[in-house]
């Protein structure tokens, strides 16, 4: 569920545990790479589970819509991905690579430190 919530995110995700009380976390936080953040309680009150959330995107929304996703496909797992890369593209698909459930990958960015250099 999350590598499908991961596509609409991008690859620039943190996580991690906040609120800790009596040496335990208390809540959970995701925070992607344009500042966005969601919070989510640990525990239950009246059967909910808190969330808190900022930013320009609805973290929140969009790990909700990629788990109805995961479900509606029936719960996939990894063997049922694939990842196509040609010289102009690369994305993942489910099943088969005709799918129409597909997703489109960020073309690879090269750090200038590795970039291989020409000779003048």
């Amino acid at each position: 569920m999350w590598f499908l919530a991961s596509f609409d995110l991008g690859a620039d995700i943190s996580l991690g545990y906040r609120r800790f009380k009596d040496g335990k976390p208390t809540a959970t936080s995701i925070t992607v790479g344009d500042g966005s953040w969601a919070e989510v309680t640990l525990t239950t009150t009246h059967g909910m589970h808190h969330v808190t959330e900022a930013g320009p995107q609805r973290v929140w929304r969009t790990i909700e819509n990629a788990h109805t996703l995961w479900n509606t496909l029936d719960h996939p797992g990894w063997d049922r991905f694939g990842l196509t890369v040609t010289q102009d593209h690369q994305h993942v698909w489910l099943d088969t690579p005709t799918s129409s459930h597909t997703w489109p990958l960020p073309p690879q960015q090269t750090p200038d430190a590795v970039k291989p250099s020409l000779p003048p």
